[in-house]
């Protein structure tokens, strides 16, 4: 058997094998689950808050190709738009739930609305150098009293 051929996707490889006697022409992928693999190292790298130059630099070091910034955008955005949509179903989860709590506890107004106890606090990025620098944006974060849970964020 002779390497005929490579296609590289990201970190996977699928390898292209002619054989010498026969040839049979086989590919073989260097990973089970080449998307898996790719969506992962972008998942690791938005966790710990870096981003695809730092993973291009961190892959080059152990001598590992990478894909193309184009590629870490598409799964960037896919695995975003992923943590936003759980984001929302939890979020509404806990409302239920504190909603929930509130009846059972009698915390009803007398239009029948639950009335529920929440915590809130934010955020808004500055510092200073003998400047005054101030953020763009900031956080902010609705916590239900009872269930711990997030109610809102932004």
């Amino acid at each position: 058997m002779e390497i005929t051929g490579e296609i590289r996707n990201g970190l996977n490889s699928q390898l292209t094998f002619k054989c010498n006697m026969c040839n049979l022409i086989q590919q073989v992928s260097t990973i089970p689950d080449p998307e898996f693999i790719n969506d992962s190292i972008v998942v690791g790298a938005m966790s710990v808050g870096s981003g695809y130059t730092h993973l291009k630099q961190i892959m080059s070091a152990i001598n590992v190709p990478i894909f193309a910034q184009s590629t870490y955008d598409k799964i960037h955005n896919k695995v975003c738009d992923a943590w936003e949509e759980t984001t929302m179903e939890e979020m509404f989860k806990a409302a239920e739930e504190e909603k929930l709590l509130a009846v059972a506890a009698g915390d009803v107004s007398e239009d029948g609305v639950p009335l529920i106890t929440v915590v809130c606090d934010g955020v808004w990025a500055k510092r200073s150098y003998r400047c005054n620098f101030s953020s763009l944006s900031g956080a902010a974060a609705i916590v239900g009293y009872r269930t711990k849970k997030v109610l809102y964020r932004a």
